[in-house]
């Protein structure tokens, strides 16, 4: 079962109901608003490539990172992200990433669930999310 397949179950919603994909650079146009986020890159599906041209008819967001909007809104911490991001990879990447969201009404809510996601980010489908980062603060924990 995929990720999105067992946050659909866990949380009940699903990436495919928010906001279209957007690149990076547009971030500047969310709203000010506590939220969940992946960045990602957007791939074109050979399945669905008809166009005689050879131009790609479908894209599809692959996600790269998920992340929270808790301490600053959606539109801060993905400008944060698009300008200086503390992710290497997201820096190196930063012109080709996209985004999508879910705004959450409240910043507990966005930071439970956020570290909830960057949690499973661990071992599953988020190759930019750094896995040390985690190994170190369980380090400190125990």
């Amino acid at each position: 079962m995929s990720l999105s397949a067992k946050l659909n179950d866990v949380l009940g919603w699903r990436w495919e109901h928010e906001p279209t994909p957007q690149p990076l650079h547009l971030a500047g146009m969310l709203p000010h608003a506590f939220g969940i986020y992946e960045l990602g890159l957007m791939t074109h599906d050979e399945r669905n490539d008809s166009d005689a041209s050879g131009t790609p008819s479908h894209m599809t967001f692959v996600p790269q990172y998920v992340g929270r909007a808790a301490e600053v809104d959606l539109r801060e911490r993905l400008l944060q992200h698009w300008h200086a991001s503390h992710n290497l990879h997201v820096r190196i990447h930063a012109n080709q990433l996209w985004f999508r969201y879910r705004v959450l009404q409240h910043a507990a809510s966005s930071s439970a669930l956020g570290a909830y996601l960057e949690g499973i980010s661990l071992a599953l489908d988020y190759p930019f999310n750094p896995c040390n980062r985690w190994r170190q603060h369980w380090a400190l924990e125990t």
